[in-house]
C-alpha cells in the first residue's frame, strides 16, 4: 500500500484549499473602507487566531489520521498483527515527520501581513459597506466582541474535537467498504492481466519442426 503518498496527497491538498488562488482581481478599496477593516482585523488579533487555527486543524489531523490508516488496514486480507504492527508503526513515523515538515515550512512560508492585505481585506470590502463595518467594530470593541475574539480559537478546538467524535465513528466504516472494494478491484485487474498474458503466451505459435536432412540416393 502507498499509504504515505497517500497521506502526503492529502494533506497538500488541504494546504492547498486554504491557499488558494483568487480568480478575479479585486474592486479598488476607499481608504476609509480599508482603514475600518484592518482596525476590525486588529480588534479580532486575526494574525494571532489564524495561527492558532493552523495548529488546530494540525493537531486533529495528527488524532484523525492513525483512526483511518488503521480502518483501511482492517481491509487488508492475511494480515498478520506482526506485519500490521509494523505498517502502523512505519507510518506514524512518516505521518509525524510529514506534519512537522508542514508545520515548519508554513510558518515560515505564509505571510499573513500580506494575507491579510491581498485576501481578506478585498473579501471584507465586498461584504460589507462602510457603515455596516463602523457597527461590525463597535461590535468587536465591546465587551461581548472581545470574548467572541478570545472564545474563538477555543470554540473552534472544541468543535473539531466534537465533529472528531460524532463523525469518525460514522466514517470508519466508510473507509474500511471502499478500502475493501479496492483491494477486490486491484485483485480482479491483476487476475485479468495474468489471464491475458497466459493466453497470449499459450496462442503464440510453436517453434517450427526440425528439417529432416535428405539421405542420399
Amino acid at each position: 500500500m502507498h499509504t504515505l503518498s497517500r497521506a502526503t496527497l492529502f494533506l497538500l491538498a488541504i494546504v492547498a484549499l486554504g491557499l488558494s488562488i483568487r480568480a478575479q482581481s479585486p474592486a479598488p478599496i476607499s481608504e476609509e473602507k480599508r482603514k475600518l477593516i484592518m482596525e476590525i482585523i486588529a480588534e479580532m488579533k486575526m494574525k494571532d487566531q489564524m495561527s492558532k487555527v493552523r495548529d488546530t486543524v494540525l493537531d486533529g489531523l495528527d488524532k484523525v489520521y492513525p483512526a483511518t490508516y488503521n480502518a483501511a488496514l482492517d481491509a487488508v486480507p492475511g494480515l498478520t498483527p506482526q506485519r500490521r504492527a509494523k505498517m502502523v508503526d512505519r507510518e506514524a513515523n512518516a505521518h509525524s515527520a510529514l506534519t512537522t515538515k508542514i508545520r515548519d515550512g508554513l510558518a515560515s512560508a505564509i505571510d499573513y501581513d500580506e494575507f491579510i492585505d491581498q485576501e481578506i481585506v478585498p473579501i471584507y470590502a465586498g461584504l460589507y459597506t462602510e457603515v455596516e463595518l463602523t457597527q461590525l467594530l463597535t461590535f468587536y470593541r465591546s465587551p461581548i466582541g472581545q470574548k467572541v475574539v478570545e472564545t474563538t480559537p477555543e470554540l473552534f478546538r472544541q468543535s473539531q474535537e466534537a465533529a472528531q467524535r460524532f463523525l469518525i465513528p460514522k466514517m470508519l466504516p466508510l473507509i474500511q467498504k471502499i478500502a475493501a472494494e479496492e483491494i477486490e478491484r486491484i485483485k480482479r485487474e491483476a487476475e485479468q492481466k495474468d489471464s491475458g498474458a497466459t493466453r497470449e503466451i499459450e496462442n503464440m505459435p510453436g517453434p517450427p519442426p526440425p528439417v529432416q536432412k535428405k539421405k542420399a540416393p
